[in-house]
C-alpha cells in the first residue's frame, strides 16, 4: 500500500522523498565507504545489515520501471520546461565553475532548504555537475564570510534569483542538509580543492552550527543578534540562531539519522555531542507529536509542547509540519520510540 501510494505521487513530491530519504542513503553510503564490521551501537537495521527495503519493488514494479520513475521526476524538475516544470536553473559561471540555483516558484526566491534539498537529490542520483553548480551558487551568493557580520559562517536563508539577499540570517535546516549532502559527496566522489573539498566544507559548517558565539551587528536589514544553531542544554536544533525573540525549535528540523553520521564522520571533538543529539531528537519526537494523530506542531518548545507566536499556524500542524512525519519515518521506530536501528 505504501509503495503504491508513493508511486502515484507527482514529481515534486517524489523529489522531496528523495531528499527526505537521505537517512537511508546515509546508511548505504556509510556501509559502502567504511567497509567495516558494524559497531555495537549501529543497531540491527539496514545500516548494520546492508539490506534495504524497496517498497516500489515490493508493490510489484520492476527495477526498470523504478529507475524510469525516478529519472522522470529528475528530468522534469532539473531539465523540464522552464515555465511549467523546472525548478533547477543554470546561472552562468564564475572562477569556481558553473552556477545554478533551485527556485521557490511560489515566492520567487532561492532558499537554503531548496538548495540543500537539490544537492541531496543530486548526490543520491550521482549528478556531480549539478551538485557542484548548486553548491557554487550557495557559496557565492548565500554564504556570509565577513567575520564582522553577525551571521558569519552561515548562509542567508533567502535570496532573489540574482543573488541579492532577502534576509541575512540563517534557517538551520538549510545548514543541516548542506552538511549532510557534503559528507555524502565526499564519500561518493572524493574531495576536490577549494569549495569542492566537501569534507572540509562540511566540517567547518558543522563546527559553526554548534560553536558560533553570540554576535550583534548591522545587516542590510537592521541590527541582528546571532548565535549557535543548536541549544547546548537540550542538545537540539534551534528554529533560528536569532534568539532575542525566544529560543525554541522546529520539529521538522530534527534529523537524528544525520546526527548519527555526524557522530561518526564529523569533527572528532563534537562526535559525542551529536550522538546525544540523535537520542534527544528521538525522544523529542515522541513528546511533540499528538498521541491521537501522530502530527507535530510547526514550532515547539524544547520540552515538546507547541510554541505559539505571532504566526497563526505556529502551534498547530502547519507550515513546516508536513515534513516531520517523513523525517521521523525514515529513521525507524521500535518499542514506542525512535531507535538506532534505522529499519
Amino acid at each position: 500500500m505504501v509503495g503504491t501510494a508513493i508511486w502515484k505521487l507527482p514529481a515534486c513530491a517524489c523529489a522531496f522523498l528523495l531528499a527526505g530519504s537521505a537517512s537511508i542513503f546515509a546508511a548505504q553510503t556509510a556501509a559502502q565507504v567504511a567497509g567495516r564490521t558494524p559497531a555495537s551501537n549501529d543497531g540491527s537495521g539496514a545500516f548494520a545489515t546492508g539490506k534495504y527495503r524497496n517498497v516500489f519493488a515490493e508493490s510489484g514494479h520492476s527495477r526498470k520501471e523504478i529507475s524510469k520513475k525516478i529519472e522522470s521526476a529528475y528530468r522534469q524538475l532539473f531539465r523540464g520546461d522552464p515555465q511549467t516544470q523546472a525548478i533547477f536553473f543554470a546561472a552562468g559561471k564564475n572562477a569556481n565553475g558553473a552556477l545554478a540555483y533551485i527556485t521557490d516558484w511560489n515566492n520567487h526566491d532561492v532558499r537554503t532548504e531548496g538548495m540543500s534539498y537539490g544537492m541531496m537529490i543530486a548526490v543520491q542520483l550521482n549528478k556531480k555537475k549539478e551538485f557542484d553548480a548548486l553548491w557554487n551558487w550557495a557559496k557565492t551568493y548565500m554564504y556570509i564570510g565577513d567575520p564582522k557580520h553577525p551571521s558569519h559562517g552561515y548562509f542567508s536563508w533567502s535570496c532573489k534569483t540574482d543573488g541579492t539577499p532577502n534576509e541575512e540570517t540563517a534557517a538551520p535546516d538549510g545548514e543541516e542538509y548542506f552538511v549532510m549532502s557534503l559528507y555524502f559527496a565526499a564519500n561518493r566522489w572524493g574531495n576536490g580543492a577549494g569549495i569542492y573539498d566537501y569534507k572540509h566544507e562540511a566540517g567547518g559548517l558543522l563546527t559553526n552550527m554548534r560553536h558560533r558565539t553570540e554576535q550583534t551587528g548591522p545587516t542590510k536589514f537592521g541590527m541582528r543578534t546571532v548565535t549557535a544553531e543548536v541549544n547546548e542544554e537540550y542538545k537540539m536544533i534551534r528554529f533560528v540562531p536569532q534568539i532575542t525573540r525566544g529560543d525554541f525549535t522546529d520539529p521538522s528540523y530534527h534529523l537524528p539519522a544525520f546526527y548519527e553520521l555526524w557522530a561518526r564522520w564529523g569533527p572528532a571533538a563534537d562526535r559525542e555531542f551529536w550522538a546525544q543529539a540523535a537520542e534527544a531528537s528521538r525522544d523529542f519526537f515522541v513528546r511533540t507529536t499528538n498521541p491521537q494523530t501522530g502530527l507535530a506542531p510547526a514550532y515547539a518548545n524544547f520540552d515538546g509542547t507547541p510554541h505559539g507566536n505571532r504566526f497563526p499556524q505556529s502551534a498547530i500542524f502547519g507550515y513546516d509540519s508536513w515534513r516531520t512525519p517523513a523525517t521521523g519515518r525514515w529513521i525507524g521506530r521500535g518499542g514506542g520510540r525512535h531507535r538506532r536501528s534505522r529499519n
